[in-house]
């Protein structure tokens, strides 16, 4: 934001250097995407697009209710935005819910500049949960999938750029001269192993508190009940 690196926190938008928030929001901020002039544009969970800073500073819209789960953000040279919906039928802090269901309801949306209502331009998606435009490409990471796909808005299909990756593929942006991408969690046999099972996973996710299921995590070190979660698991005491 006017050249200085910002991060969201909660309801927060702050800077690195740690001091009273730049601005706070009515809801949790779910995305942020660098605009020209140093300004930025926001989706809180609420479905409300923020801009702060440049020439639409302090300028708000309501997203349609279609867009109920904002995962990611991305900008165009020409201005256009592209917002990514993670599920239909979750929100984003119920991110395991949708891959323990195998959720296949994300779409694309497509905001151009000056309009007031966004278009949908891809849907039937894994989880897309990072967007960046890439040689004037728009490339999507879709999660549940491990892979990365190319969205045409006169297609109706993504095409796979980038597939079987190691882990659940996320936020990513562009560098000099590449790109840079988020694995936000590592593919394990474990978790592979349940959503296998069909029978079990429905009756974990119906007896079992969500704390406890077994599925990738941001976090651990909450109990001694939780499952085996280190990427990995042990066979014959070998990690």
């Amino acid at each position: 934001l006017n050249g200085a690196p910002v991060f969201s926190t909660g309801c927060d938008l702050r800077s690195l250097d740690g001091k009273s928030p730049v601005k706070s929001f009515a809801a949790p901020v779910a995305c942020i995407a660098s605009l020209t002039k140093g300004a930025i544009a926001l989706i809180c969970e609420d479905g409300q697009l923020h801009f702060i800073g440049g020439d639409r500073d302090n300028q708000s819209l309501s997203l349609p209710a279609a867009i109920n789960c904002p995962t990611a953000i991305a900008v165009g040279k020409d201005g256009t935005l592209f917002i990514a919906n993670g599920s239909s039928s979750c929100t984003p802090a119920q991110w395991q819910t949708d891959l323990l269901r195998k959720g296949r309801s994300g779409s694309i949306w497509q905001l151009a500049p000056g309009a007031n209502e966004p278009r949908k331009i891809a849907q039937g998606l894994a989880w897309p949960a990072g967007l960046a435009v890439i040689n004037d490409k728009l490339i999507a990471a879709e999660s549940w999938a491990s892979r990365l796909v190319e969205i045409r808005p006169d297609s109706s299909e993504p095409i796979e750029v980038l597939g079987n990756l190691p882990g659940y593929p996320s936020r990513m942006t562009s560098g000099s001269t590449g790109f840079w991408l988020t694995l936000f969690a590592p593919r394990n046999q474990l978790v592979e192993f349940v959503l296998r099972e069909n029978a079990y996973r429905a009756r974990m996710m119906g007896e079992i508190d969500p704390d406890l299921w077994i599925a990738p995590t941001l976090r651990n070190g909450r109990g001694f009940l939780e499952p085996l979660q280190a990427g990995g698991v042990k066979q014959l005491g070998v990690l």
